[in-house]
């Protein structure tokens, strides 16, 4: 009995064509999502390894000035809801550069708008260091009394040399106010910001080990299905 084959192969890979396409554009795509996973964690490694101060906290600083009574942070909004740990301690630090006693507070945005309104002072629209912080100036009078004697600030600090503030966070909107203790006007200090956010590490670690596994995936995606031929005996 004689038998023939069939060669299957210019079919199977006219019809693997669609297939083929379809593998390296899901490749190409997984892979760059997973890149760009990769990258973000590693530059957040990168930030924890080098951006932290010797207590840990990741810190901004600037020298702010007004001629102004006061100098306020514009409206930190925390939202309806932060889960605990998700920002962490904040820490506010303030030195007056005449050598003078300073005064530093945190408020409620409605209450330390309301104690500021029509109060000659600066509102911190960028904040920068080298001296070139951007500022909204707000024309108006002197503040009714000093800022010590309010009953509003949830954290305050005032005296000579450097103060500090360790704030930690909750939901809702809050302002920073630095001002002479004295509620005179001329207020120039030397400012820094740092907030303490211990999941950063795990959150670059676990961007990073995902990101190398859809690269993985993309590799293996971009591997399979390579096309082969058949030959089916024919029956007869």
């Amino acid at each position: 009995m004689n038998h023939t084959t069939i060669d299957l192969e210019p079919t199977t890979r006219a019809s693997s064509r669609p297939a083929r396409a379809g593998r390296r554009i899901a490749s190409g795509m997984t892979g760059f999502v997973g890149l760009l996973l990769a990258l973000a964690g590693l530059a957040l490694v990168v930030v924890h390894l080098t951006a932290r101060d010797d207590d840990g906290f990741y810190t901004t600083d600037a020298q702010l000035h007004s001629g102004g009574y006061a100098i306020a942070t514009e409206d930190i909004d925390l939202g309806g809801f932060v889960p605990n740990g998700l920002i962490g301690t904040v820490r506010v630090r303030a030195e007056a550069q005449n050598g003078k006693p300073v005064f530093i507070g945190i408020a409620d945005t409605a209450d330390a708008d309301r104690y500021l309104h029509g109060v000659r002072h600066s509102e911190v629209a960028d904040f920068r260091d080298h001296g070139n912080s951007t500022y909204t100036q707000l024309a108006g009078h002197s503040p009714a009394s000093p800022p010590a004697g309010q009953r509003f600030w949830i954290a305050q600090s005032q005296g000579p040399g450097q103060r500090t503030l360790n704030w930690d966070t909750a939901s809702g909107n809050w302002t920073i106010v630095a001002m002479n203790p004295d509620a005179s006007a001329g207020v120039r200090v030397d400012a820094d910001v740092g907030a303490k956010v211990g999941w950063l590490i795990w959150a670059g670690i676990g961007l990073t080990l995902v990101g190398c596994a859809l690269i993985g995936g993309a590799v293996a995606l971009a591997r399979g299905g390579r096309p082969s031929s058949a030959r089916v005996p024919d029956p007869a």
